[in-house]
């Protein structure tokens, strides 16, 4: 609701606005405990405000940081994290990671459901929606295996980082709902497809007449990730679109 009213009263059509809105939504974003559900709002707020996520990332970070750092100590001098009124305090943000952490996490949620819950998600997910390749290895022999063992012994057979992996992902419990996965995966993967496609766009204007509709289906499909009632089923027409692209540029 926070970042819909920030959005809603912002000035989208000039860069200077989208900015400013990209920074007041984020830093209610920041308030938010979970990772994964904070690296989905920042997707929303980016593509609200038709910026990069890789650029709005740096500026949530530093409202982590400056959100974790802003009271250390009480006003009247008292304990670390304790308001003055004697309440309990809120909740403590976690340490921040890096940029590389943050854009493996979603494919590590996904591999930790098909390890441990394979119904939720098998359906759902491709190799290619792993752009980190040791989790992509570790996704190829869940594909391939009979069984967990079997898989584990599939992974030892390519490199020790991709059994590391696995090992580590058996003893590790999910933390996030599989549609809430499903769509963060599939919405990074179509991002990057997109800003592709439009490149070609803008080489002339017969492409970009001829790539417009395909780009205004997808982000229509990428707004609809965000509705609950309508995400699975636009996660699969961009995991489609994306497999047919994947095709024919070969």
């Amino acid at each position: 609701f926070r970042v819909e009213r920030v959005l809603a009263g912002a000035d989208l059509h000039s860069a200077e606005g989208r900015a400013r809105a990209a920074e007041a939504a984020l830093a209610a974003v920041a308030e938010h405990p979970n990772e994964l559900v904070r690296d989905q709002y920042l997707m929303l707020v980016a593509d609200r405000t038709r910026l990069e996520p890789a650029s709005l990332r740096p500026v949530l970070s530093r409202l982590l940081r400056t959100g974790a750092a802003s009271s250390p100590v009480a006003p009247d001098g008292g304990a670390p994290g304790r308001p003055a009124n004697g309440q309990a305090p809120g909740p403590t943000r976690r340490p921040l990671r890096s940029a590389a952490a943050e854009t493996q996490r979603p494919g590590l949620e996904a591999l930790r459901l098909a390890v441990h819950d394979p119904e939720s998600v098998a359906e759902h997910l491709e190799p290619f929606l792993f752009p980190d390749p040791v989790q992509r290895r570790v996704f190829e022999a869940l594909q391939e295996a009979e069984d967990l063992r079997h898989a584990l012994e599939i992974a030892e057979e390519h490199d020790p980082d991709t059994a590391r992996l696995l090992r580590r992902l058996i003893v590790e419990v999910p933390s996030a709902e599989a549609d809430d996965v499903v769509a963060q995966l599939v919405r990074v993967a179509s991002r990057r497809a997109l800003a592709d496609v439009e490149a070609q766009g803008r080489l002339s204007p017969d492409s970009f007449s001829r790539l417009a509709p395909l780009t205004a289906r997808v982000r229509q499909d990428l707004v609809d990730l965000d509705d609950p009632a309508s995400r699975i089923a636009a996660a699969d027409r961009l995991l489609a679109w994306l497999a047919e692209d994947r095709e024919e540029s070969g």
